[in-house]
């Protein structure tokens, strides 16, 4: 049976037999730009090694000059024994017409940023641009990369955007119908500033987006064994391309949507879970504002804002001051709403069926927390579905703030582009939070999957909105005001610790579910325990609450639960479509 490990297994390999018979060792269908720093032939440098132009490996007509006047020099065997182009933070290189029309990309960028000594995670660079541009390409002279079919791509940043050092890394971004007209590399297409403190290895944009996740597996594999550079826990993980397969049938309230048999054994956890059915918010679990935060300046979290009725929560974002902001000066113009449970929560599952809002402001659904030394967060979801390029772009981040060993703040990101309008209807949005891996869920499917390498503390859940200028663009009055609705807010933790299983066996378990498979239940098998030595024979009569009943061939009815059996046995209770 065929598995989406088996492409990437295949993917590698192809790779390998590539690289030795001197073929190119990533996809070239569609690729757009090439730049690789450590092909001299591909440079133009004059005596002093500064780059006057840059050439696309794949197609030399395609060839970035100079902007700005900075310095932009080639630095020998700095990088993995490679060469590498270090920008001063003053100049970028720039070309026009790259490709006319609108279109999906690709984008794939090896960088690093020093900053004094030899340890470069534990090394701050302050100085110089926030927000600073890997790549950025604007339709025309003067429109901002935030705004669509602009986009861009930014290097590593700290609290406010601030430049901050990094080992060497794999920048990824998949625009959807975006524009690469005027492309800039290092800097801001749009006005030549947020310019990049650092050096960049290599620079791959294809001018389409992968239907597998094969081929995304292969260049991130080349770029990381070539620059030994440092892939993500996403990028050693999984995020879904395309559309959601079989999506569960809702059969129980009780019960995660990704889990209507109860796998897991689930137990509600209801200190934070509420079907909002009152007509004011029940303050016994939550909190109209944050503790800690006033907002994402300039809007001003209100409880004003913070809405129950028609069975729902709602959030709105909307243009106006509150005699709060008065004496607060980088607050001005908007308000915005958060909501946050009074209780903390370590590991579980996590789900809303929510509608987020019609402009750009931010509809989000995270968790975050501080205890013992730990302050990390995990973002379920961050959506501007009313951003212009936003619109379909289901984002999910994690970040750290603070680690017994961690003392800088870093964040990994990952994007599933949904085949629909992110703002045209309900959907349940969940995520799996345990001591080895985080899964996100859209609609009962898994979209992305990493490893928990960090996030070990107990965490409060929140929804709120948030004004994300530099992220989804600048918010056009007119759609305000915007609510986000959540229908309602869920929460279960298992009755036992969370097996471990590796993302081989995921992969897999996820091509068997797109498979048809007719239901268990009826068919007399053979069932054999998690040990391996006992086998019985009998027919699955149900499936409910991390149980399944057996009958035996004798007649007699026997209650077993699922995580005793073998994890094949498992598996198949898991695909089988359940029956009243």
């Amino acid at each position: 049976m065929s598995s989406l490990r088996n492409f990437i297994l295949l993917a590698v390999c192809i790779l390998a037999i590539s690289v030795a018979s001197g073929a190119e060792p990533v996809p070239t269908q569609g690729l757009l730009l090439w730049l690789d720093a450590d092909e001299p032939a591909s440079l133009s440098v004059d005596g002093q090694g500064n780059v006057q132009a840059w050439k696309c490996k794949a197609n030399p007509k395609n060839e970035l000059t100079v902007n700005g006047n900075g310095r932009i020099h080639r630095i020998e065997n700095a990088v993995a024994g490679n060469d590498a182009i270090e920008f001063d933070g003053n100049a970028s290189l720039r070309q026009s017409a790259l490709k006319n029309e609108l279109g999906n990309l690709s984008i794939f960028v090896v960088s690093r940023r020093q900053s004094g000594g030899d340890d470069i995670a534990d090394n701050i660079a302050d100085d110089g641009d926030t927000w600073q541009r890997l790549v950025s390409s604007t339709p025309g002279p003067g429109i901002p990369d935030t705004d669509a079919p602009g986009f861009f791509v930014v290097s590593q940043v700290g609290k406010k955007g601030k430049s901050v050092a990094y080992k060497t890394q794999v920048s990824e971004a998949f625009p959807q119908q975006a524009s690469a007209q005027t492309l800039s590399i290092a800097g801001s297409a749009a006005h030549g500033a947020q310019r990049f403190q650092g050096q960049i290895c290599e620079v791959l944009i294809y001018d389409r987006h992968f239907q597998d996740e094969a081929s995304i597996h292969a260049i991130r594999s080349y770029l990381a064994k070539k620059w030994n550079a440092q892939l993500t826990a996403y990028q050693n993980g999984w995020t879904r391309t395309g559309d959601l397969p079989n999506p569960p049938v809702r059969i129980s309230d009780t019960l995660p949507l990704s889990d209507q048999n109860d796998l897991g054994g689930w137990v509600p956890v209801a200190s934070v879970s509420d079907e909002f059915d009152g007509s004011q918010l029940n303050q016994d679990k939550w909190m109209p504002r944050s503790p800690y935060w006033l907002g994402r300046p300039p809007a001003f979290f209100h409880e004003s804002n913070v809405k129950v009725s028609d069975g729902q929560l709602h959030l709105t974002f909307r243009k106006g001051e509150v005699p709060e902001m008065a004496d607060k000066e980088e607050y001005h113009t908007y308000t915005s709403a958060y909501v946050r449970s009074k209780q903390a929560i370590k590991y579980g599952y996590y789900e809303v069926r929510a509608k987020p809002m019609s402009s750009a402001a931010s509809s989000s659904f995270w968790l975050s927390g501080r205890e013992n030394k730990f302050w990390t967060e995990i973002d379920v979801f961050e959506i501007g579905a009313g951003a212009k390029g936003f619109e379909r772009k289901y984002n999910m981040h994690v970040h750290v703030f603070e680690t017994p060993k961690e003392k800088r703040h870093w964040d990994q990101g990952a994007v599933w582009l949904s085949p629909w309008d992110l703002d045209s209807d309900y959907h349940v949005y969940g995520l799996q939070w345990d001591q080895h891996k985080i899964i996100w869920f859209v609609d009962g499917v898994p979209v992305a999957r990493m490893e928990n390498t960090d996030w070990h503390n107990s965490l409060n859940v929140i929804v709120d909105t948030e004004s994300m200028f530099n992220w989804f663009g600048q918010i056009d009055d007119a759609d305000l005001p915007s609510t986000y609705s959540i229908d309602y807010i869920r929460g279960w933790q298992r009755k036992s610790p969370a097996p471990e299983d590796s993302l081989d066996e995921f992969l897999t378990s996820l091509t068997d579910q797109t498979e048809d498979t007719p239901s268990v239940l009826g068919q007399q098998r053979d069932w054999t325990d998690i040990t391996g030595r006992h086998t019985i024979t009998a027919t699955a009569i149900a499936i409910q609450q991390g149980w399944v009943k057996l009958k035996l061939s004798n007649g007699t009815m026997k209650d077993v639960p699922i995580d005793r059996l073998s994890k094949d046995d498992q598996q198949l209770l898991k695909r089988s479509p359940s029956k009243e």
